[in-house]
């Protein structure tokens, strides 16, 4: 087990060996491996030691050293990449999704207005329904893809009006069924 060594004078004398063979060894590893290195040691009187010497070639190291740990790390720039890969393919699959839900309501709305047109030729009951769904098809008309937050409140007027103009034909439809059975009892 490594102990502080006690005697003063002692430690001095093991301080400036051992920093020689540090010293060394710093210069055999970067030249030996081609690479850039640099110590700085404080020693037991406040000294200042250093390899290489020239305060200029250590600062070198310390610079790259300090730029390397203020920029983000490969894996952290890997994973913000991920991510926004991630975040563009959840958008563009959620603009298919609203696009596919547009198409969809619009199939709808084509098929209500033609049974609301079938129901106003069986009855006449043109002041009772609604031709058209009120502001669906202009809704649909004004929905462009690239504009996600504006989608959402565009489907929910939809959808409102969508829901109106079904309980409108639903309420006439209702009106129709006693009024067809009574005239069948007769």
């Amino acid at each position: 087990m490594v102990k502080r060594i006690e005697n003063n004078k002692a430690r001095k004398l093991t301080y400036k060996r051992r920093m020689a063979g540090i010293k060394k060894k710093a210069m055999e590893l970067s030249t030996l491996c081609g690479i850039q290195a640099s110590m700085v040691c404080f020693g037991p009187a406040g000294e200042i030691d250093t390899w290489p010497e020239n305060p200029a070639d250590v600062k070198t190291v310390i610079d790259m050293y300090q730029r390397r740990i203020d920029e983000p790390k490969l894996d952290d720039r890997l994973e913000a990449q991920k991510i926004k890969e991630a975040e563009e393919e959840i958008s563009r699959a959620r603009i298919e999704n609203l696009e596919k839900i547009m198409k969809l309501m619009r199939a709808i709305l084509d098929v209500f207005t033609q049974r609301a047109e079938l129901l106003k030729e069986t009855d006449g009951g043109r002041e009772k329904i609604p031709l058209r769904i009120e502001g669906l098809v202009e809704i649909l008309d004004q929905i462009k893809v690239d504009s996600i937050d504006k989608l959402d409140s565009y489907f929910e007027e939809a959808i409102a009006s969508m829901k109106k103009f079904c309980e409108a034909v639903g309420n006439y439809y209702n009106e129709m069924i006693p009024s067809s059975s009574s005239q069948s009892v007769d």
